[in-house]
């Protein structure tokens, strides 16, 4: 029975003596996986290195062939560009100081010119409201003008027949249209006779006489007053006309025009 106990409790040491070979197995496959890893990487950095090495090797014989004279006009070419640089820098701040007060004087002016420009627009309406006024009376002015040269054209269509009536008279009695110092050369004609002959004419007859000349004059008068009224009607309409005309003029706004500035 102490045998049995012992090969079991030998086989229990043993089991676990193995289980614990095959850990250690399995760790260190997992070192040497790990191992050959790193050793990749020290190679790879390995490679690198001389990669780099190559190229500076590489790079310090392509300066050493250049020579010094090309590095001098490479450390010009680079000191201009550096300059251009600063330049642009600088112009680029001025730009924007310039931008920062152009937004300043427009935020500060904008005010003044809003109200302006609502002001000018209140004084653009009133003038349109001004011209149409005006434009209503042009119109009524030109349709007042209408109307009285339609009545001059009537008046001289009236006038006209009165007119050759009276040249016909006129060429009829001669003497009526003689001017006053003929008429008074014929009445000192006429009192010379009277003088010269006192015996052929009474007090009566000189009386006709003199009654007889008053009526011609008299006659001539009422005639010439006729022709002066029918003149004078025909100047006062002229003069109407040209004063409407005038008041045209001095509005200047026919119309057309007055359609065109609104």
């Amino acid at each position: 029975m102490y045998l049995g106990l012992e090969e079991e409790s030998s086989r229990c040491v043993l089991g676990r003596q193995y289980e614990r070979q095959e850990e250690e197995i399995v760790a260190l496959r997992a070192l040497a996986k790990s191992l050959k890893e790193e050793v990749k990487t020290i190679q790879k950095r390995q490679q690198l290195q001389s990669s780099a090495c190559c190229d500076d090797k590489a790079s310090v014989g392509g300066r050493q062939r250049i020579g010094s004279h090309e590095y001098f006009k490479l450390d010009v070419q680079i000191e201009k560009l550096e300059e251009e640089n600063a330049e642009l820098h600088r112009q680029l701040q001025d730009s924007q100081d310039e931008l920062q007060r152009a937004r300043a004087y427009i935020a500060d002016k904008l005010p003044v010119y809003k109200l302006a420009a609502v002001k000018a627009n209140a004084e653009l309406r009133c003038v349109k409201s001004q011209l149409q006024q005006e434009r209503k009376q042009s119109d009524r002015l030109q349709r007042q003008l209408v109307k009285c040269k339609a009545r001059q054209d009537d008046v001289l269509a009236r006038v006209g027949p009165e007119r050759g009536n009276h040249q016909e008279e006129h060429e009829d009695d001669g003497e009526l249209q003689e001017s006053e110092a003929v008429r008074r050369e014929r009445e000192a004609f006429f009192r010379q006779c009277m003088r010269q002959q006192p015996g052929c004419f009474s007090p009566g007859n000189k009386s006709g006489i003199q009654s007889d000349v008053g009526d011609i004059i008299e006659a001539r008068n009422t005639q010439l007053a006729g022709s002066k009224t029918v003149v004078k009607t025909d100047k006062l309409i002229h003069e109407d006309l040209m004063d409407l005309d005038f008041d045209l003029d001095e509005m200047n706004l026919s119309p057309t025009k007055s359609s065109k500035s609104i």
